[in-house]
């Protein structure tokens, strides 16, 4: 698959993100940060530390499993399981470059990309958007909730071969294997998170940005859980 185009306007957007960004990879550890090992290789990396999830304020983690993809892309299956209820879906993720005549406008900025989750059938979603809705900060459950096939995002990615921090956050010493990623939703911005993927441990997580995205974000989430 050849690598897509993303929109001018998702450039102005990461520019305005990374502008913002303390130059410190220690990521905020109240609130988690962003995702992806984007060439992620299945073989430990060297120096890497033996890794097992650690839970993180304000984030939901589930297990993944990585599915065959074409070129310049990643897709997983994701799953949620508690309470005897699971949830199903898929994340991909497309490598992407900036239009001609636009760069990426940071050192730590690593790609660019569009993505998108996609529903899958046989779910119940009752228990994750619950723990969602604690994590995001959202003031309440979505109602009346139209689904939808896919929900598209893009996204930054600024850190990989990351390692978690106690507490929340992650750090480029010692090395790991997760990836770290900001995603935005809309076109104008209208709501943003941090996905951060772990192919080599089995583990996603997806974290509150800020509180103020919360009801926007978990509405836009239940369309497609």
């Amino acid at each position: 698959m050849a690598s897509a185009e993303i929109s001018c306007g998702s450039v102005k957007r990461a520019a305005l993100f990374v502008c913002s960004f303390v130059c410190v990879f220690v990521i905020c550890a109240c609130k988690s940060s962003v995702i992806p090992t984007w060439h992620i290789k299945a073989s430990a990396r060297q120096g890497a530390i033996k890794e097992a999830y650690l839970s993180a304020l304000h984030s939901v983690a589930f297990d993944i499993t990585p599915v065959p993809s074409a070129a310049n892309s990643r897709q997983w299956i994701a799953k949620y399981t508690k309470g005897g209820k699971t949830v199903l879906f898929r994340i991909f993720l497309e490598d992407s470059t900036p239009p001609p005549g636009k760069k990426i406008p940071h050192s730590f900025v690593i790609g660019l990309g569009n993505g998108r989750i996609e529903a899958e059938p046989g779910s119940d979603d009752t228990i994750l958007l619950v723990d969602l809705k604690k994590a995001l900060e959202a003031s309440e459950l979505p109602e009346h909730v139209h689904k939808e096939k896919s929900l598209p995002f893009t996204y930054v990615v600024f850190g990989e071969d990351q390692s978690q921090v106690p507490g929340g956050g992650f750090q480029s010493h010692p090395a790991g294997h997760w990836s770290v990623m900001k995603a935005f939703l809309g076109d104008d911005d209208d709501g943003e998170f941090y996905l951060n993927i772990n192919s080599a441990l089995g583990k996603a997580q997806l974290s509150e940005k800020d509180s103020s995205y919360g009801n926007y974000v978990l509405a836009k989430l239940a369309t497609v859980l």
